[in-house]
């Protein structure tokens, strides 16, 4: 099943909203890293930019309170990058 670009978002969303642990490693938890993943990718396939995909994600780290967000920028945009190159 092909998802939309808000459908991710939900998606993620609800991930933070409902499992208040993963704010302090969201990178650490492998349901949330597959979320973040799953919305790079969906960012990538329609053709949203990098720094806007990016600063959405960045957008709801903040909101949810997730610790360390510039180093998490790193992250996300290693993964953009991989899924760029390898789609």
């Amino acid at each position: 099943m092909k998802l939309s670009v808000e459908e991710a978002k939900d998606i993620l969303m609800s991930e933070f909203k409902e499992n208040s642990y993963v704010k302090d490693a969201p990178f650490g938890n492998a349901n949330t890293s597959k979320k973040i993943y799953t919305y790079i990718t969906v960012c990538v396939d329609s053709g949203i930019s990098s720094c806007d995909c990016k600063e959405w994600i960045v957008s709801l780290f903040k909101e949810m309170d997730v610790n360390n967000v510039d180093f998490l920028k790193f992250g996300i945009d290693s993964i953009y990058k991989y899924v760029e190159l390898h789609k």
